[in-house]
């Protein structure tokens, strides 16, 4: 099976609800895969060669994040911005990324029915992935697709709560039959 690294983009995986159970699953079902928790990073800097090295041994490269005022979590930008630099990431020289496989794995507070043009978020929630699809374009990442799953409500009980846990597993499954795919 391919390489995979998981990254996780949320700021606080501990208090998440469906980050978390995602991240979880994908722990149980890739025993192989690597994880990276980017949240541990909040109060120092990344070690730059050692996420380098985990990025360039990697085939698949999974980012699993909640959307966070319409774009990634401040934590993922700072890992692309500190990370992918010239010479590794792109330029005459930065090919070490070329060809890897990139999936996105995103969850939202708001509903799949807010994000649509014109409604409540303004727009689809493709537009929101679209630096990442840049910075996978830039860096010669293969865009192998995201995976969305919205109204995520902690606070809910009962059969509401049944239902969102449905979802969030029915993501997590589908998300590791697609890493699985590749």
């Amino acid at each position: 099976m391919s390489k995979v690294l998981v990254v996780s983009g949320h700021r606080d995986l501990e208090n998440s609800f469906a980050n978390k159970k995602i991240i979880e699953f994908l722990k149980e079902n890739l025993t192989e895969a690597k994880f990276e928790y980017l949240h541990e990073y909040l109060n120092k800097d990344f070690d730059i060669e050692e996420q380098q090295n985990k990025l360039a041994e990697s085939d698949i490269i999974v980012l699993q994040f909640p959307i966070f005022w319409y774009a990634m979590p401040s934590i993922m930008q700072k890992w692309f911005e500190d990370v992918f630099v010239y010479g590794f990431a792109y330029g005459s020289a930065g090919h070490k990324l070329k060809g890897k496989k990139l999936v996105v794995s995103l969850t939202t507070g708001g509903s799949d029915e807010t994000y649509t043009l014109g409604a409540e978020q303004g727009y689809p929630i493709e537009v929101f992935l679209f630096s990442i699809q840049r910075i996978a374009a830039k860096c010669g990442l293969e865009w192998s697709g995201f995976f969305h799953t919205g109204g995520i409500n902690p606070f809910v009980e009962g059969k509401k709560l049944a239902e969102l846990n449905e979802k969030i597993k029915s993501h997590s499954e589908k998300l590791l039959e697609k890493i699985k795919s590749l």
